[in-house]
This record gives C-alpha cells, sequence and structure tokens, in this order.
C-alpha cells in the first residue's frame, strides 16, 4: 500500500502497481485503459501486523477492489494467476467481487463439498468447488493423479 498522504497519488500508485502485477507477473497483456478503477477497501491503518519483515509496513495492506472494462479482461487476468505463485507477489490473493448471497451460495457448495470428503472412506480424492461465476459445481479429484474423476450421480426413479 501507498505511504502516500495524497490520496491522488496513492491512487495512482496502486494503478501502476496493479498494472504492473498484470502485464509483468501475469503476463495477461493488459493496457492501462482495461482498468477502470482501483479502490482500495476499509479504512486506513487500523490492523497492526504482530511479526512483520524488515522493510515491510507496521499496518497491514488493504484489499484493492479493480473493476476492469470486460469479461474478457477478468477471464485473461485469472487464467494467468499461476504466475503468482513464484513471484514476489506470491502472498497476494484475487477472488471475484461476490454479492453476500453468492458468497453463502458458494459457501454451502463448500461445506458440502467437505462433507463429501469426510465421507469418502477410501481416502483416495478430494472434493472441490470448481466452475465459473454462477456455474459452480462440486469436482472429485483424484489425490494420486491430480485428475477430476467422473462423479457418480444417483437418478431418482420416476414413477409413472
Amino acid at each position: 500500500e501507498s505511504k502516500s498522504v495524497d490520496k491522488v497519488t496513492a491512487d495512482l500508485e496502486d494503478l501502476d502497481t496493479v498494472n504492473h502485477i498484470f502485464n509483468n507477473i501475469l503476463k495477461a497483456e493488459v493496457d492501462k485503459e482495461s482498468i477502470i478503477s482501483t479502490t482500495r477497501l476499509g479504512k486506513k491503518n487500523t490492523k497492526k501486523r504482530d511479526n512483520r519483515q524488515p522493510g515491510e509496513s507496521e499496518y497491514f495492506p488493504r484489499a484493492i477492489r479493480i473493476e476492469l472494462d470486460s469479461v474478457t479482461t477478468k477471464d485473461c487476468i485469472f487464467r494467468n494467476l499461476k504466475h503468482l505463485r513464484n513471484s514476489d507477489y506470491k502472498h497476494i490473493s484475487v477472488r471475484h467481487d461476490l454479492t453476500k448471497l453468492q458468497r453463502q451460495e458458494t459457501n454451502k457448495l463448500r461445506v458440502k463439498a467437505q462433507q463429501m470428503e469426510e465421507k469418502d472412506t477410501s481416502g483416495n480424492f478430494k472434493y472441490r468447488v470448481r466452475g465459473s461465476l454462477g456455474q459452480e459445481r462440486i469436482v472429485k479429484i483424484s489425490k494420486e493423479t491430480q485428475q477430476e474423476v467422473p462423479m457418480e450421480v444417483s437418478h431418482p426413479q420416476r414413477i409413472q
């Protein structure tokens, strides 16, 4: 987070940082014009860090909400998030901006996937929530191959 007191300067620094991450780290080739706005969320400097590294701010940085010009740009960024793992930005997490109802629905699916994993007595599979926004589903993944495995679906019999 910018140490600048001036909001305009801090916003420009955030925009430059976001643009650097998108283009140099994620290799997503996003023009500055594709970034409609960046907004820091929460109050500034409210939570202090307990175990900070030398050179880090004594406060936690706030999240940034980024508004993009198209879903295509967003999809490109999400496809390239794997590049964050081996960079100086590996501590960053990126999520969809969901409504409260969408978060609740996704959380219900996560809880159900966790229950399915606990019920799986073989221990060979893990269950995760996958899919694009609004089309999430639970998938069964082999722990050995890390590949998705078709799930058996029981169909209720029709009464005629």
